[in-house]
């Protein structure tokens, strides 16, 4: 039965450097991303290689096989780092998420003002440009940017609510 408990040990040992891939965590949303990312193939393969529920036909043999696993931590650890990983994944795919939406927004107002300018310039490029026309080009640009910054604001409060309610429903999943 040495097979069996060296079996169980190669998984608690595996599953330890798993553990510890998951403390580290980067400034970049996208690097952090890639890397869960990777981090969650590695389990999988883990998963589908090295985790077995049934490891020979006798029953003794599996009963020995669970009580390693059991008193190595195996099945805890296993069940702690399957949500951890699922939780990290979510997070950082909702981040990325946020900061592409953000982004798509930033484009879609700046090329909004930049055909607003345009239209602007080719207005005034016809007629005599007035100290009227000037307040009003600058409100205009002035109304855009605070328009923008409001929309901003928006979505980042949106963005904060959603990830407090993540937060008070994650203890409940478990």
């Amino acid at each position: 039965y040495f097979p069996l408990y060296i079996l169980a040990l190669y998984q608690k040992m595996r599953l330890s450097l798993l553990a510890g891939e998951l403390q580290r965590g980067g400034t970049s949303s996208y690097r952090n991303l890639i890397e869960s990312q990777s981090i969650q193939r590695d389990f999988v393969l883990f998963r589908n290689h090295y985790l077995y529920h049934e490891v020979t036909h006798k029953p003794l043999g599996g009963t020995i096989y669970h009580c390693f696993q059991r008193a190595l931590g195996v099945t805890e650890m296993y069940e702690s780092i399957s949500d951890e990983v699922q939780q990290i994944l979510e997070h950082y795919e909702a981040s990325q998420q946020r900061d592409t939406n953000r982004m798509l927004a930033f484009i879609t107002f700046a090329g909004l003002g930049l055909v607003v300018l345009a239209m602007v310039f080719d207005y005034v490029g016809h007629i005599q440009l007035t100290s009227a026309h000037v307040a009003w080009l600058v409100a205009g640009i002035g109304l855009l940017a605070v328009l923008y910054v409001v929309i901003d604001v928006i979505i980042r409060q949106r963005e904060r609510l959603i990830a407090r309610q993540q937060r008070r429903i994650a203890p409940l999943r478990r």
